[in-house]
């Protein structure tokens, strides 16, 4: 379903390539194509590990759920950002993990079994998760008589997401040995896709990283940077090793930026002139807190495998093996 039909057609024809007419259509297929490659990498065992985790998962979808969104509220009014920036920062802490969290847990020395299971979870969950707190934190951003389209936003996430990651899944089963080359495939796609959406906007010419000056990045670079320390706190007060705390912190800091520039292109599509400024301003925070995400994951994925800072006891990653009842113990 495309919420984005409901506005009239722009009438603006001067560049040969009109993003309006194929802004939604260029995002679905962006999304589509990342999350049939996710699909094929994932198997039925990497949700059934979730039940040998539970504290641990539950852990990250209370931060990335609640946490997240409270953070980017604030943060948002903290540093006055533009309205359409702090939309945008609703719609990345409502996003779920992303597949770039899987290479930080790798990358770190994490534990990449959790870092998947919770990855499939939260995407699978993220048709009800992202549109409750869309609904919850971004309705008080937006302006008067503007329409959270709850239904349309429910029905974009099962089409563009849920969908195309099931079926990858079932390419996974039925034909394993060429899941690997449809992964790449679907990656390399899906960045392609992704840069030229955004050659294609900036082209435009509607948009000026000029008008947000320091305010924004900053406020992005806090709301990743404060997400990782509470990731670490959270560790610490459950006691969990330091490299499931890793692993969470990876699973919070990254984000589906695919799904957020789908949203975006859903929820303000750029042949309403009347809401393009919040499109803009939604859209540039998500691009831009991808970038920094990326910055932030190579310095905690340095420190950790230099064993700097909160790194420097590393402890033992097992959050995933159930633990030995007291029999095993003894005939031990």
């Amino acid at each position: 379903m495309r919420v984005g039909r409901a506005f009239p057609p722009t009438q603006n024809r001067e560049m040969p390539f009109d993003l309006s007419d194929y802004e939604y259509y260029l995002c679905s297929a962006t999304l589509m194509c990342a999350m049939l490659g996710m699909g094929a990498t994932l198997t039925v065992s990497d949700f059934r590990k979730v039940a040998q985790a539970p504290g641990a998962i539950a852990w990250i979808l209370f931060l990335q759920l609640v946490i997240s969104p409270c953070l980017a509220l604030l943060l948002a009014r903290l540093f006055a950002v533009p309205p359409g920036v702090a939309f945008g920062m609703i719609i990345v802490s409502a996003l779920p993990g992303g597949l770039f969290s899987n290479v930080m847990a790798y990358m770190g020395g994490g534990n990449v079994a959790l870092s998947v299971a919770a990855t499939s979870v939260a995407t699978v969950g993220c048709i009800v998760t992202t549109t409750m707190v869309l609904k919850i934190f971004g309705t008080a951003q937006l302006p008067p008589g503007f329409q959270m389209p709850i239904g349309g936003i429910f029905a974009d996430i099962g089409v563009n997401m849920l969908l195309p990651l099931a079926i990858g899944l079932v390419v996974r089963r039925v034909a394993a040995e060429k899941a690997p080359h449809l992964c790449r495939f679907c990656a390399r796609a899906s960045l392609v896709l992704l840069a030229v959406y955004v050659v294609a906007f900036l082209a435009s010419g509607r948009f000026s990283l000029a008008e947000y000056g320091l305010r924004t990045p900053l406020a992005l670079l806090a709301l990743g940077v404060i997400m990782v320390w509470l990731s670490y706190l959270v560790g610490r007060l459950a006691r969990l090793s330091i490299d499931d705390t890793f692993t969470i912190a990876a699973e919070v800091l990254f984000r589906n930026a695919y799904l957020g520039v789908m949203l975006k292109a859903s929820l303000f599509p750029a042949n309403d002139p009347a809401r393009s400024a919040l499109g803009e301003g939604a859209l540039f925070a998500v691009l831009l807190y991808g970038g920094i995400s990326l910055g932030v994951a190579v310095a905690e994925v340095t420190a950790k495998r230099r064993g700097w800072g909160v790194y420097a006891r590393r402890g033992d990653s097992a959050a995933l093996e159930p633990e030995a009842t007291p029999e095993q113990s003894k005939s031990a």
